[in-house]
């Protein structure tokens, strides 16, 4: 049974075999130079690299790059200036309907001052609400 293996000997065996590659070496050649600079078997080594591959890869996967940070706040911002858009639109719209609600209340109020004054033929200038 193998020794197990430190973080140390992780980020060796990480650094190693990148170094490798970029040099242009072949798998076999790569891992036959890192065992024997770790002093372990080159299946060990080759082992312990996918397992510390795929587990870079995950974590690598659940944080999101700076261009895709960069394209989310570029949309989120976007809809917020299309949401303050849409404010800026109900806002006047709220405005033009209290005015028109305003304009029907003065003309049903002028409506029931004619009516009472039909009715009361006494009283030819009655007031129900004072404008």
């Amino acid at each position: 049974m193998s020794r197990s293996w430190s973080p140390e000997e992780d980020r060796m065996l990480l650094r190693w075999v990148t170094q490798c590659r970029q040099l242009g070496m072949s798998r076999a050649d790569t891992f036959a130079s890192v065992a024997d600079r770790l002093d372990r078997s080159e299946s060990v080594c080759f082992s312990r690299w996918k397992v510390l591959s795929k587990e870079a890869a995950k974590a690598q996967a659940r944080q999101p790059n700076s261009s895709t940070l960069q394209e989310r706040i570029r949309r989120l911002e976007e809809k917020l200036e299309a949401n303050q858009n849409e404010m800026k639109k109900l806002m006047e719209e709220n405005r033009k309907t209290r005015e028109e609600m305003r304009f029907f209340e003065i003309m049903l109020l002028e409506e029931y001052r004619i009516l009472i004054s039909l009715l009361d033929k006494k009283n030819p200038k009655p007031r129900l609400h004072r404008l």
